[in-house]
């Protein structure tokens, strides 16, 4: 346990956000919004970089959540799940 939190504190998951929300217009999506059709929203990561984030956290040791609602950012969220899980199978880390 580290000293900081001695045996009163623990930190094993991490949250991450992937898009925003259907109704402010930020959920990441594949396709333009009908009534913004100059927008698909607004992603927080680059995929690559979500997935490079999702990695290190799972070889670390945490659990991660992703919070992901247009269909962009649930796909981003799951290829970055992807990605830890073959860099790091269940049963051969930290898991």
């Amino acid at each position: 346990m580290a000293a900081e939190g001695g045996d009163l504190l623990s930190a094993r998951t991490v949250k991450f956000f992937s898009d925003g929300v259907i109704e402010g217009g930020t959920a990441a999506m594949l396709a333009p919004y009908v009534d913004a059709p100059h927008s698909c929203g607004m992603p927080v990561w680059e995929p690559h970089a979500l997935a490079e984030a999702v990695r290190a956290f799972d070889a670390a040791g945490f659990q991660t959540h992703i919070h992901a609602i247009g269909d962009a950012g649930i796909r981003a969220a799951l290829d970055a799940i992807e990605s830890a899980v073959v860099a790091t199978p269940p049963g051969t880390g930290a898991r």
